[in-house]
């Protein structure tokens, strides 16, 4: 979007606040959202939509979505799969040269 398309009523911060402006595409991006998420400005559809934006630019990024589970994760199988996901990003991507024990 270019500064002639911003509308008029979102104000002098709207463009520098704009995540496409600050997030680099070589930045590794781990996306997790519950299938059942309900929460008015976070449905899974935007992760989705965010995901394939990303990996359209070649963006480094990986969706996770948890089955029948809203916006906070209750199931135990959810918990511990959304911190097996963030422990296997983390360490591909913060410690790529070193072996897992």
């Amino acid at each position: 979007m270019t500064r002639s398309h911003i509308p008029p009523e979102a104000g002098a911060g709207f463009f520098v606040n704009k995540p496409n402006n600050w997030l680099s595409l070589k930045t590794p991006l781990l996306l997790i959202h519950g299938e059942a998420d309900n929460n008015s400005g976070t449905y899974p559809m935007q992760s989705e939509r965010y995901f394939n934006a990303l990996k359209g630019l070649g963006a480094p990024a990986r969706l996770v979505i948890l089955p029948k589970e809203s916006h906070g994760y209750r199931a135990q199988e959810s918990v511990l799969h959304m911190l097996w996901e963030q422990d296997e990003w983390l360490q591909q991507h913060l410690m790529p040269n070193q072996t897992t024990p």
